[in-house]
Order: C-alpha cells, then sequence, then structure tokens
C-alpha cells in the first residue's frame, strides 16, 4: 500500500464542552469537512477522547462516502487534473479524480487512517480558560492571580518535534502546556503565567493512500 499523502485542516478551537466550533472562515473555505465535524460533535467531544474509557484518543469513525467527497474536493478546488506519484518499486502512477471511486471490481484510492486528532502538531493561546483553571487544579496546582504555580512532579516533560529528544516545554495534560523558557521554579514548584499556557488545536486528517497497482491502473485506464 503506497502513501499518496494526506489532506489536512486545523481546526481553530472547540468550547467548554470538548465540542469543535465552526467558525465563519472555515465555513467558507472548507464546508466540505463540516459532516466529519458535525458527527464527531454529535458522538463525542475533544475532553472525552482522553477519559480512562476511551480506548483510542483520534476519531476515525467517518463514513467513506463523506471522505470521498472530500479527495474530489481537493482535485477540483486546487484544479488538479493528475496527481503523479511512485509505487514502493519506483513505478510511476497518475491518479485522477475518477479514481476517487473506483469500479465495483476495483479499489484503487483508500481512506482507511484518517481522523480527527483532538491534540494538532499546531497550538496557540488558551480559548477554554475554565478548561485551563479546572486542568491545573486537578494535577494539585494553584492559580494566584495570573499565574500558576504547580508541583514540579506533577507535570510531565514535553519533547520537542526534530528536536533528537530536547525537552521543550512541560505539559499540564495532553492539550495543555508551557514552554520551558516560560517557566520558573520555586522550590518543588513550576511557577508560570496563565498567558503563557499554549493549547493544542484538533486536526482533521483525510489520509489517501493507493491500493491498486500499476498493471490494474493501466486496465483500468485503458477501459
Amino acid at each position: 500500500m503506497d502513501l499518496l499523502g494526506q489532506v489536512e485542516r486545523d481546526i481553530k478551537r472547540y468550547d467548554e464542552n470538548g465540542k469543535l466550533i465552526i467558525d465563519n472562515e472555515f465555513f467558507r473555505d472548507n464546508s466540505e469537512y463540516i459532516p466529519l465535524i458535525n458527527q464527531f460533535n454529535e458522538e463525542t467531544d475533544i475532553f472525552s477522547r482522553y477519559s480512562s474509557k476511551c480506548t483510542t484518543i483520534n476519531y476515525n469513525d467517518f463514513d467513506e462516502e463523506t471522505k470521498k467527497e472530500i479527495l474530489r474536493s481537493y482535485f477540483t478546488s486546487l484544479g488538479i487534473d493528475t496527481l503523479i506519484t511512485l509505487d514502493k518499486d519506483n513505478n510511476l502512477l497518475a491518479i485522477t479524480i475518477d479514481c476517487v471511486d473506483g469500479t465495483d471490481d476495483l479499489d484503487i484510492i483508500s481512506t482507511v487512517g484518517s481522523e480527527i486528532r483532538p491534540a494538532g502538531k499546531n497550538s496557540g493561546k488558551v480559548f477554554t480558560p475554565i478548561f485551563l483553571n479546572n486542568s491545573i487544579s486537578n494535577i494539585g496546582g494553584k492559580i494566584i492571580g495570573n499565574n500558576a504555580l504547580v508541583p514540579v512532579k506533577n507535570m510531565q516533560n514535553r519533547i520537542g518535534r526534530g528536536t533528537g529528544g530536547d525537552i521543550t516545554g512541560k505539559k499540564i495534560n495532553n492539550l495543555l502546556f508551557v514552554n520551558i523558557e516560560k517557566i520558573s521554579q520555586k522550590d518543588d514548584c513550576y511557577y508560570f503565567s496563565l498567558e503563557d499556557v499554549k493549547q493544542l488545536k484538533p486536526t482533521i486528517a483525510i489520509h489517501v493512500k493507493i491500493v491498486a497497482d500499476k498493471k490494474s491502473l493501466k486496465e483500468y485506464y485503458n477501459d
């Protein structure tokens, strides 16, 4: 199975109940994703994905036709006629919008693995202040004015991407963290401003994989 790529969109935020928020800009630019977001909000929420009762953090229980519609939009919105890629044997493969549907006897593209990640790779200022306050309290921390005091033992290391294992921050939980340079230590506690806490944004990722080989594709195009 050869990975062609993935189509990703960041969702800017969610509310204090963990439900994804669709703003006007997202609705205008990514309307094809709305059914996926609505399904997520109906069946789950961001915070529940990290509860002890949830066995899978990322949510991937999407309707296949909805995912295919997003792929069609990917071709049309970017004005793509043909995508060229290599299979595992370095053979050139050409994929057109018709390949999204395939035929009754041949699947050409798979979207298995597509998901909403509650914590994507991008972060920003905190947008759920009640959740932040509760999260600090849950790990034995105290809020003093606009600052927080948290026991050192209760904050986990955050390893930076592409740093070779360097610690770049400290995590309040899987959704909230503070960059290491924004933290000071007082005895056995970390001290930081609430303004310096970062919150991870969720991401929708549609994975695109070629599941047909070169021979099958040649027969498909010849037909």
